[in-house]
C-alpha cells in the first residue's frame, strides 16, 4: 500500500473509532467496531492512483436506541460492508471501477444499505456517478425495488435512482437488477454513496430477511467541465449595459444611442426601444448603463432606468433618466439626476447603476478626466461641491433620500462617498448589502473597492498608479500609494500598468458553485475577465480568465438561468457555461 492510500486509512479508522463517520445512516460511536481489516481507497487529496484492491470492514452492532430502521435485528450481530475504491482524479476507465462482492445477510427493513463506499473531500467540485448491480435469493418471493442513494456531510441519504428488482425465478432467486445514480458534490465537500434493496411498497408483503450479493463501483468521479464562452450575438455596435426582463428577454444599451431587446437566447434583436432622449456619444459617452426598478412588473411597474451622457451648456455630463416600459417604448420619460457641473472632454463618465436593498439607487461618476495626477489638487474628485468623481444616492424618483452621509457645509446632498476616478463597474454584495465597485487608475493602479459611506478613496491625492510617462516602479506612485489612514484602502489594485476594469457582478447562481459569492469584472485594456475571491472583506486570490479571446469585455451580468453574460466592445453577446 503507498503512502498516500495508508494515510486515507488511517484517516477512515480514526472517523470510524471517532463516530465522525456515519455508515447505513447511524454515526460510529453507536456502533462498536469488533475489528479492522485493511482499507484501501484512492485519495484524490495526494493525486491519482491506478487502482487498489478492496477489502472489508466488518463491524459488531449493537441495537442503539432509536436505531432500528439502520440496525440489523439482534439475530444478525455483524454486517460486512465492502468500501471499494476506484481511479479518483480523472475521468475513470470502467474496468477499472469494479468493486469486489459483498454478502450480507440482513433485515432489509432495518439495514437497507448493503453498501456504502466514501467520497473524500477535493478542493474542487464533483459528479459522482454509482452503478450498482443487485442479485440474491428469497424463498418467499417478496419483491422488492433497488435503490442508489447519496448523502453529502453525514446528512440524511436521499435517493438517487430506484428500480424494481428483476422477476424471481422458480427457484425464489432474481436476476441481476442494475441501478445507476449520480450526486453533484461541491468543492470541499464530502458525501457517501450507497446501494440498498427495499420492499416495494405495492406488494404490501412482509419482508423476510434475505441474502444479497452486491456489485458496486463509481463509473466516473470528475470535475465539472472547464467554463468556456459561446457566441450569441455579434451584430451589436458597441453595447454597453445589459439588464433581463422577467420573461428572459434582453435590453442592450448601445453607446451610439440606441436601445435594443434581444430575445431570451440572446441571438436575434427583437426591436428598437423607442423614446430614448439624445446622447453625447463623443469619446467614452453615450448611452451607457440600464437597469430594472426593483419591484419591476411589466403591467403594473414597468419601470427602466438608463445613465447617459447628457450634451447641456458647458460640456456633457451623467444623468440618469427612467421611463415605463410599454412594449417597445419608453413613456413618461423623465431626467431624475444630471451630475453637476457639465464640463467639456469626453472621459471618465462613471455612469453605472446599482440598487441598494433599501431600493434606493446608487449611480457612480467619473471625474470627466480633469484630475491630474502630475499636478494633483482638491478641485474635482476632492471637492463636495460638485459631482465630480463621486457615488450618489437618491431616491427612484430622483430625490434625496434620508441617511445620505453628511460631507460638511456647501456639500451635494445626493453625495454617498468621494474620490473616484472613473468607476465603471458596480454590485452589491449579497450578503451584506453594501457596495462594491472597479474602477481606473492613471498608468497602473486600477482599483477594487469596498465603498464605505461617507467615505473618501482618495484620488487625485493617492494612487498605487503613477503619472502616464512614468519609468515603471514604485516611486512613482500617487502621493506614495498608500491611502490608509487618511483614505479607504482598495479592497485590492492592479499594477504596474492598467486593465481598465469595467462592469461587476457577485456571482450568486449555482451553475457554477465554486464561483459562489466570487466578484466577477469584465476587464477592456486587459481583455479578461477577472474573477475575485473574497474572505470577509479581504481578498484572498484572484484569477484572469479567458484572455486568449483578445476582447474588451465591456460588462457582465448574471442571467436568469445562472449563466454569465458578457458584452464586448467588437460588439459581442457571450454566454459564459461549460
Amino acid at each position: 500500500m503507498d503512502t498516500c492510500t495508508a494515510s486515507w486509512t488511517r484517516r477512515l479508522r480514526l472517523a470510524l473509532a471517532g463516530g465522525a463517520f456515519a455508515l447505513c445512516g447511524v454515526a460510529a460511536a453507536a456502533l462498536p467496531c469488533a475489528g479492522f481489516a485493511d482499507v484501501a481507497v484512492d485519495d484524490p487529496l495526494c493525486g491519482s492512483v491506478d487502482w487498489i484492491r478492496n477489502r472489508a470492514i466488518t463491524l459488531g452492532c449493537t441495537q442503539p436506541p432509536g436505531a432500528t430502521a439502520y440496525c440489523p435485528t439482534a439475530n444478525v450481530s455483524r454486517l460486512q460492508m465492502a468500501v471499494f475504491a476506484a481511479r479518483l482524479g480523472g475521468i475513470l476507465a470502467p474496468q477499472a471501477a469494479t468493486s469486489e462482492d459483498a454478502l450480507a445477510a440482513v433485515d432489509l427493513d432495518a439495514a437497507p444499505s448493503l453498501c456504502v463506499a466514501p467520497v473524500p473531500a477535493a478542493p474542487y467540485a464533483r459528479t459522482v456517478h454509482v452503478d450498482a448491480v443487485v442479485s440474491g435469493a428469497d424463498p418467499a418471493g417478496v419483491r422488492y425495488l433497488v435503490e442508489a442513494v447519496g448523502a453529502l456531510d453525514g446528512g440524511a441519504p436521499a435517493p438517487l435512482a430506484a428500480v424494481p428488482m428483476a422477476a424471481f425465478s422458480a427457484q425464489g432467486r432474481w436476476a441481476g437488477t442494475r441501478v445507476q445514480g449520480s450526486l453533484f458534490v461541491p468543492a470541499n465537500a464530502q458525501a457517501h454513496l450507497a446501494a440498498r434493496v427495499r420492499r416495494d411498497p405495492v406488494s404490501g408483503t412482509t419482508l423476510a430477511q434475505v441474502q444479497c450479493r452486491l456489485r458496486v463501483h463509481i463509473a466516473d468521479v470528475r470535475a465539472p467541465a472547464s467554463p468556456r464562452t459561446r457566441t450569441l450575438n455579434a451584430s451589436l455596435a458597441s453595447p454597453w449595459g445589459l439588464a433581463f426582463l422577467p420573461d428572459g428577454r434582453m435590453i442592450v444599451t448601445q453607446k451610439g444611442g440606441t436601445m435594443r431587446i434581444l430575445s431570451a437566447d440572446g441571438a436575434t434583436v427583437l426591436a428598437a426601444v423607442s423614446g430614448v432622449p439624445a446622447v453625447d456619444a463623443s469619446g467614452q459617452g453615450g448611452l451607457l448603463d440600464v437597469a430594472l426598478d426593483p419591484d419591476f412588473d411589466a403591467a403594473t411597474n414597468p419601470w427602466v432606468y438608463w445613465s447617459y451622457a447628457e450634451p447641456g451648456s458647458g460640456g456633457a455630463g451623467t444623468a440618469v433618466a427612467r421611463g415605463r416600459l410599454v412594449g417597445t417604448a419608453l413613456q413618461d420619460v423623465a431626467v431624475i439626476f444630471r451630475q453637476q457641473p457639465k464640463v467639456g472632454g469626453g472621459g471618465h463618465y462613471g455612469a453605472r447603476l446599482a440598487f441598494l436593498p433599501d431600493r434606493t439607487l446608487l449611480v457612480t461618476l467619473g471625474e470627466r478626466q480633469l484630475d491630474n495626477p502630475s499636478n494633483p489638487t482638491t478641485q474635482y474628485a476632492q471637492n463636495v461641491a460638485n459631482h465630480l468623481g463621486k457615488v450618489v444616492r437618491i431616491q427612484r424618483d430622483g430625490t434625496i433620500p434620508p441617511g445620505n452621509p453628511s460631507f460638511g457645509a456647501g456639500a451635494q446632498p445626493a453625495l454617498w462617498s468621494i474620490g473616484h476616478r472613473n468607476p465603471q463597474g458596480a454590485a452589491i454584495h449579497p450578503a451584506t448589502g453594501e457596495l462594491w465597485l472597479v474602477e481606473h487608475g492613471p498608468q497602473g493602479g486600477d482599483e477594487l473597492n469596498r465603498v464605505v459611506p461617507g467615505g473618501n478613496h482618495g484620488w487625485p491625492l493617492v494612487s498605487y498608479g503613477c503619472p502616464y510617462g512614468a519609468p515603471v516602479g514604485e516611486a512613482c506612485r500617487v502621493g506614495g500609494g498608500t491611502h490608509a489612514p487618511q483614505f479607504v484602502e482598495p479592497a485590492s489594485y492592479w499594477v504596474p500598468t492598467s486593465i481598465a476594469p469595467a462592469g461587476m457582478i457577485f456571482y450568486t447562481g449555482d451553475r457554477f458553485p465554486e464561483w459562489h459569492g466570487n466578484v466577477l469584472f469584465g476587464a477592456l485594456a486587459g481583455t479578461a475577465l477577472w474573477r475575485v475571491v473574497l474572505d470577509g472583506n479581504a481578498v484572498s486570490s484572484r484569477e484572469r480568465l479567458f484572455g486568449s479571446l483578445g476582447e474588451r469585455i465591456r460588462h457582465v451580468r448574471q442571467g436568469p438561468d445562472g449563466w454569465i453574460y458578457l458584452l464586448t466592445d467588437s460588439g459581442k453577446l457571450l454566454r459564459v457555461e461549460r
